[in-house]
């Protein structure tokens, strides 16, 4: 039975030693060539897919990022406090002093922690402390206001000027 292609054309003569030689470096230089490029296609692919799922990856966070903002303002629309009275209660936001109108039983309810305030398109509400806090565990930024409930009134007793109210004008 005959030999490889290359014993056979040497055979018959079709070819020499030399041209022989220089066709099977030719032929694996051909090989090595066709490694080298599916390697690179496949690297491509990978670094692809990676560019994809990145890419996904950010779609997804900004999805659940708006997703967390309307369950934010549900919360502040189905839980808003309105503001009735005719006190202004001051508040610093970002450095500037802002206000609210409220009565004078919802002061005193923002001071002592049970009212707390929460903006939400540049605009301020004010909304029960539970629901500020379930807003806080989503994001945090939103909550404004929102004092420590004072509910003993152990401290208090020690207090020598608990007896003395504060007098309206130094309220801010």
């Amino acid at each position: 039975m005959a030999g490889s292609l290359r014993d056979q054309l040497l055979n018959a003569g079709v070819v020499n030693e030399k041209q022989a030689k220089k066709a099977s470096k030719k032929s694996k230089k051909n090989r090595q060539l066709k490694r080298d490029a599916q390697e690179a296609a496949e690297q491509r692919k990978a670094e692809q897919a990676a560019k994809t799922d990145e890419a996904n990856r950010q779609i997804r966070e900004q999805a659940e990022h708006k997703a967390l903002i309307a369950q934010i303002k549900q919360l502040i629309q189905t839980n808003e406090i309105a503001p009735e009275g005719d006190l202004s209660y001051n508040f610093n936001y970002q450095n500037t002093v802002k206000n609210i109108r409220v009565s004078d039983k919802q002061q005193k309810q923002l001071a002592s922690g049970f009212i707390a305030i929460v903006t939400s398109d540049d605009k301020f509400f004010m909304v029960p402390t539970n629901i500020a806090e379930k807003i806080e565990q989503r994001l945090s930024g939103y909550t404004v206001v929102l004092n420590t409930r004072e509910e003993s009134d152990s401290d208090d007793d020690d207090d020598p000027y608990k007896d003395y109210p504060i007098p309206d004008d130094l309220m801010w």
